[in-house]
């Protein structure tokens, strides 16, 4: 057989299935969603992970909800979630390190500059409220993202490759999503 000739196909943005949202949420943030918080999946084939990449209206509400639902749930231990001297440190220390670890496990990939710097701003918009308060927005709002919702693949094609390698990021989500169906762990992430 010559490799060389092997035709690939392109491969589609894929959103979560159901059962990957809410395992990963679980996983993230160590509560259960309704089964019936999410709507049901679209699929092609058998697998949960083929989901059309399009969305209705209704879904956007329907994951907006999930992620609000999600985030209320966290936030009596969501300080836990990534942990911090806050009385050391201060708020916004603990912030951005909370942005930092807890983005990269929700992007499964470290976060952009311009990402992190908008959530550091929606941490100060709403500090006010209380720090747990503020993790809480930011948790739902990430959890909003389409870097979460969608299994994102963005490394380019090498100039001359017939095949499209993965970066490394996108290859452990998606051996995490094809083999435990859920989000990689910080080992599989590292």
């Amino acid at each position: 057989l010559d490799c060389s000739q092997v035709k690939v196909g392109s491969t589609p943005l894929q959103r979560l299935a159901r059962t990957h949202y809410r395992n990963s949420v679980r996983d993230l943030l160590h509560v259960e969603l309704d089964r019936e918080a999410l709507p049901e999946d679209e699929k092609i084939g058998v697998f949960d992970g083929n989901v059309l990449i399009s969305v209705s209206d209704l879904e956007v509400e329907t994951y907006a909800s999930a992620a609000e639902q999600a985030a209320r749930l966290a936030k009596p231990k969501i300080e836990t979630l990534v942990a911090c001297d806050r009385p050391a440190l201060g708020e916004a220390a603990c912030a951005a390190k909370f942005i930092d670890d807890f983005g990269e496990r929700v992007y499964r990939r470290p976060l952009e500059s311009d990402e992190r710097a908008s959530y550091v701003a929606l941490f100060g918009e709403f500090k006010a409220g209380g720090y747990p308060d503020a993790l809480r927005v930011i948790v739902q709002t990430m959890l909003q993202s389409p870097n979460f919702l969608y299994r994102v693949e963005l490394t380019p094609v090498e100039p001359g490759a017939v095949v499209k390698t993965l970066g490394a990021y996108e290859l452990a989500s998606r051996l995490s999503y094809f083999l435990a169906s859920t989000t990689p762990d910080a080992d599989l992430l590292a």
